[in-house]
């Protein structure tokens, strides 16, 4: 299961790596010739895209650590005293709550920089 995590995760950094040149060089077509919309023209517009983003992540990393510590109690009840699923159901639900606690963090630097600029 652990080298499955892994390769899950090393493809899915790859794909996003490699989906965001397409979308940070998408560009605004319009038929009319009109000027892009400017999304933001201030630092406080940026934060705000900023925080929004960091409020997802932080729903989704809080969702993943919720499934890991559910998969790790499954994992720890169907053991059978087998020391090493037991030690991997531990670990399982210290990642979680190691994923939960850097997630926090992240989202006090962007409160923190918000407090700061504006």
């Amino acid at each position: 299961m652990k080298s499955f995590l892994k390769k899950f995760f090393v493809v899915f950094g790859i794909s996003m790596v490699l989906a965001t040149p397409s979308l940070v060089l998408a560009q605004f077509d319009d038929p009319s010739g009109g000027t892009p919309p400017i999304y933001f023209s201030t630092y406080g517009g940026a934060i705000k895209y900023v925080e929004k983003a960091s409020n997802w992540l932080l729903y989704i990393v809080i969702a993943l650590a919720v499934v890991f510590i559910i998969y790790a109690g499954f994992l720890y009840l169907t053991s059978g005293g087998d020391e090493e699923k037991t030690k991997a159901a531990k670990n399982y639900i210290v990642y979680a709550v190691i994923g939960i606690a850097i997630a926090l963090l992240a989202r006090g630097i962007v409160l923190l920089a918000k407090n700061f600029i504006g």
